[in-house]
């Protein structure tokens, strides 16, 4: 059974997940590059996103976002999202990737 900390706390928790699923959280430094030029006009490897051209969102933020406290999510809620994250939306975001897939060829 799982102890909710709020109300209306599995909602926010959802939509977590929807809004880390569709928002691209683009890098600030490089714009979604992944690389950026250095003084002397030299394109280097971008460190802020290590490369890939996302703001990572850390655990830090979502338990900022969800009001709760990092050791909770660290304890608590951190692996029950990844959870059910990896069973809906990653699943979701595979089958209408194959669909338009399949459409387009």
């Amino acid at each position: 059974s799982w102890r909710i900390p709020r109300p209306g706390f599995l909602l926010d928790l959802a939509y977590l997940m929807l809004i880390e699923a569709i928002d691209p959280f683009t890098c600030t430094w490089c714009f979604g590059r992944a690389e950026v030029r250095d003084d002397k006009g030299l394109v280097i490897y971008c460190h802020a996103c290590d490369g890939t051209g996302k703001r990572p969102m850390r655990d830090m933020d979502r338990a900022r976002v969800l009001d709760i406290p990092k050791s909770s999510w660290s304890n608590t809620w951190g692996e029950r999202y990844r959870e059910t994250q990896i069973e809906t939306v990653d699943r979701w975001e595979d089958l209408i990737g194959g669909a338009l897939r399949r459409r387009i060829a």
